[in-house]
């Protein structure tokens, strides 16, 4: 939002003239601290879908005056509605918007922030929070934050075609891109999300130059692993898979023009997870099959045959699943080691975890239980604060102990997992907790005490869960 509210753009916005409005834009000082220079006309009209000369036309000659197409152009350009000097159908602007901002009143009007996430989110979650806020999305911010970043990345998908940086512009993207990957998997879930949209959106104006044939490389490198970022976050951790595809199809063109084995096996891989909570269980393992040709470190390695070892057990290819797992202890490539961390590395204990849960759905109890309960154990050990797949394990776990019958084992084995508090109860758990449900509704658990009890707290938890989207609303 603040991006709006500059000197320059208010005066802009007064002026009634959507050329102006256009100049401000292009000149603002995000792009001259990103670009060295304003952006150009011929790369603002490729936002918009006009030529150089139309851009040129609006901003000197003939301002646009058709409501159709000033409405249009707000839209592409994320311009909050209530700093337009005309509505959109249905809606009226409220005049005090831009005062109470410059107040800073915002603590008031906004989603709420738990306190002690206050001091290390960015201004920039703050300027976009703020920004859904006063569009009416306070119930729902998160989804709606997260969907219109994945048409954000279907968007410039459609229009983008594969085309000398400063060394220090690549290593700082190259460094947050490396937080990132980490932060995912401790942080705040929509505050590192928005990192990730804010570290995407600035490679899609790099991109959107002509560069030395490796930087442009690094680019779409960098670019295709945000892009993951965003598929990971909007699938595992709000449900919204066909919003996780729309940043993944075009994460696929970036690792393709990147020229990285391991960047593209690492999407294929996102691919076949992401596929495969939709049900599409085979075409899941043939996303996987693809990310297992390609890989060319240990952690792709792991990763790919994991996931197709959670395909083949939702197949029934109980004989396929064991001899992959068999050739998994054959790591072909164990001398290839990663340097990364986080949401890029695969580790042998997410390896682990994962077969474990192949094994729970394919319908062998024990053997998923023995190694669900050793995968638990080394990311207690070792990776603590990843707290949505020690949520996951939890889950299987408790489903593994109920299917052999052991009510008692499974409220023990659930229940650190209930006691997350609401903002760290993410779709990857409730999912999980959704298929135990099943189960403790079947004799011999009908009308046990301790079931019904279980039953209640899987309730309440997937009921205070962030706010999931009508399925129907996002087709």
């Amino acid at each position: 939002m603040e991006f709006f509210l500059t000197d320059e753009m208010c005066a802009a916005f007064d002026s009634n003239d959507i050329g102006e409005v256009f100049k401000a834009y292009r000149r603002h000082n995000r792009f001259l601290k990103l670009l060295g220079r304003p952006l150009s006309q011929e790369e603002f009209g490729r936002w918009l879908g006009l030529s150089q000369t139309a851009i040129s036309r609006i901003e000197t000659v003939k301002p646009e005056q058709t409501l159709r197409a000033l409405r249009e152009y707000a839209e592409a350009l994320h311009i909050p509605k209530n700093l337009l000097w005309f509505d959109f159908p249905g809606e009226k602007r409220a005049d005090a918007v831009r005062k109470k901002f410059e107040e800073s009143k915002i603590a008031s009007n906004l989603v709420q922030i738990p306190q002690n996430n206050v001091d290390r989110v960015q201004s920039e979650w703050l300027e976009s929070a703020y920004e859904f806020a006063v569009q009416g999305y306070r119930e729902s911010s998160d989804v709606e934050f997260v969907r219109l970043a994945a048409q954000e990345s279907a968007n410039y998908g459609l229009r983008h075609t594969v085309a000398e940086l400063h060394f220090e512009t690549l290593e700082q993207i190259e460094e947050e891109v490396r937080k990132l990957s980490s932060d995912f998997i401790s942080k705040d879930p929509l505050d590192t999300f928005n990192r990730s949209r804010r570290l995407r959106n600035d490679i899609f104006i790099l991109l959107e130059r002509k560069h030395l044939p490796r930087q442009e490389q690094l680019l779409y490198a960098f670019g295709a692993r945000t892009l993951g970022y965003l598929a990971g976050a909007s699938s595992d951790f709000y449900g919204l898979y066909d919003s996780a595809a729309d940043h993944l199809r075009l994460a696929r063109q970036f690792a393709a023009a990147s020229n990285s084995s391991e960047v593209h096996s690492w999407v294929l891989s996102l691919q076949s997870a992401n596929t495969f909570w939709t049900n599409n269980w085979t075409k899941a393992a043939t996303f996987s099959e693809r990310a297992l040709k390609v890989a060319v470190t240990k952690s792709g390695f792991l990763r790919a045959t994991s996931m197709h070892a959670r395909a083949l057990a939702r197949l029934g290819d109980i004989e396929s699943l064991n001899s992959l797992v068999r050739n998994s202890e054959e790591n072909p490539i164990d001398g290839k080691t990663d340097d990364e961390q986080g949401m890029i590395l695969f580790t042998e204990s997410n390896h682990l975890r994962c077969v474990g849960t192949a094994y729970l759905w394919a319908g062998e109890y024990t053997r998923a239980s023995e190694q669900l309960a050793q995968a638990l154990n080394r990311y207690l050990s070792d990776s603590p604060e990843n707290f949505a797949i020690i949520a996951t394990i939890r889950a299987d776990i408790a489903t593994s102990y109920v299917h052999q019958g052991d009510i008692k084992a499974a409220v023990d084995a659930v229940a650190p997992l209930l006691e997350l508090s609401p903002g760290y109860r993410l779709e990857g758990a409730v999912r999980r907790l959704r298929e135990l449900q099943s189960p403790l509704t079947d004799s011999p658990f009908g009308q046990s005490q301790q079931a019904g009890e279980l039953l209640s707290n899987i309730s309440t938890f997937v009921n205070s869960a962030a706010p999931k989207p009508d399925p129907e609303a996002n087709r």
